[in-house]
C-alpha cells in the first residue's frame, strides 16, 4: 500500500465494541462505474454513500469484537481491501454522529437524542442564514400518495411517454405556425397588472413538476415525507421531498426521477 496505513488517533476506537443498526437499509448501488453502498437512515431521511471496502469492513462489525480485531483481522486477510486506520477512524466518527451505531453495554439512547435535537437546531440555524433559499416543510404526503400508487404506476409508463411527446411536437409545431401572433400577444406580460398572474402560473408550473418527482419516486418504490413552501429569494412557491431516490440501486431510475 502506498497510503499511510496507522492512525495516530486508532486509540479512540480500537477497543470500541460497536455494530451498525440493525433498522439501517443498506442499498447496491452502481454510481459512475463505480460500485457504492447507500446507507439509509429511516428515522432522519438521511443518505450515505460508501464505498465496498468501507461496507465490509462494518458488516464485520458485530459489537463482540473490539474495532481494533477487526481492523488487524481483515489487515492479515485480505490487506488490499482492508480500509486504513485513518479511514476507520472518520467513517465510525461520522456514523456515531448520524447515530447509526450502537455500543455494546452502552445504553446511548440519550446520547442519540441529544445528537439528533444538536443536528436539526444546527440546521435550524443555517436555514435561518439562507434566509434567501428557506425550506419551511408543512405536510408528510406519504400516505395519501400511497394511496394512489395504482394510478401513479399506469400514468408513468412508455404508452404516456409517447402520448407526451406527440402532444409537445403537436404543440411546437403550433408555436412555430402562430409565432408572430403569440409573439405579439406577449407584448407588455411583465406590466405590473400581469405580475399577480404570473406568479399564480409559477405557482401552478412549479407543483406540477414538484409532483412529477414525486410520483417518479413512488413509482420505483421510494418514500416521500415531507412537502412545503420554499422561500426562493423572498418568493413562496411549493416544494416536495424526493430525497429517497438516492438509494436507488438502479441509475436510470435515479436520473428519470
Amino acid at each position: 500500500m502506498d497510503k499511510r496505513i496507522y492512525s495516530d488517533s486508532w486509540h479512540q476506537v480500537a477497543d470500541l465494541q460497536v455494530g451498525v443498526l440493525h433498522d439501517i437499509k443498506i442499498t447496491r448501488q452502481l454510481y459512475r462505474g463505480r460500485k457504492w453502498y447507500v446507507l439509509q437512515d429511516p428515522y432522519g431521511d438521511r443518505f450515505f454513500r460508501i464505498t465496498p471496502q468501507a461496507y465490509h469492513f462494518l458488516m464485520k462489525l458485530d459489537s463482540e469484537q473490539p474495532v481494533g480485531a477487526v481492523w488487524l483481522n481483515g489487515l492479515q486477510t485480505n490487506a488490499e481491501d482492508t480500509p486504513t486506520q485513518d479511514e476507520v477512524v472518520a467513517l465510525l466518527s461520522h456514523l456515531h454522529a448520524c447515530n447509526l451505531l450502537y455500543f455494546k453495554g452502552r445504553a446511548n439512547s440519550k446520547d442519540m437524542f441529544e445528537r439528533l435535537v444538536d443536528r436539526q437546531q444546527k440546521e435550524f440555524q443555517g436555514k435561518l442564514a439562507s434566509f434567501l433559499y428557506l425550506r419551511i416543510p408543512l405536510w408528510n404526503p406519504e400516505r395519501f400518495i400511497h394511496k394512489y400508487r395504482f394510478w401513479i404506476a399506469r400514468l408513468l409508463t412508455v404508452k404516456m411517454l409517447v402520448v407526451w411527446l406527440v402532444a409537445g411536437l403537436l404543440a411546437a409545431k403550433a408555436v412555430v405556425e402562430n409565432f408572430d401572433q403569440i409573439s405579439a400577444q406577449t407584448q407588455g406580460v411583465l406590466a405590473p397588472a400581469n405580475l399577480p398572474y404570473l406568479y399564480l402560473c409559477l405557482v401552478f408550473l412549479k407543483f406540477i413538476h414538484e409532483a412529477g418527482h414525486v410520483m417518479m419516486t413512488k413509482r420505483f418504490g421510494g418514500t416521500v415525507s415531507t412537502t412545503g413552501i420554499m422561500l426562493l429569494i423572498l418568493t413562496p412557491i411549493p416544494y416536495m421531498d424526493a430525497s429517497s431516490s438516492w438509494a436507488f440501486p438502479n441509475k436510470y431510475q435515479r436520473m428519470l426521477v
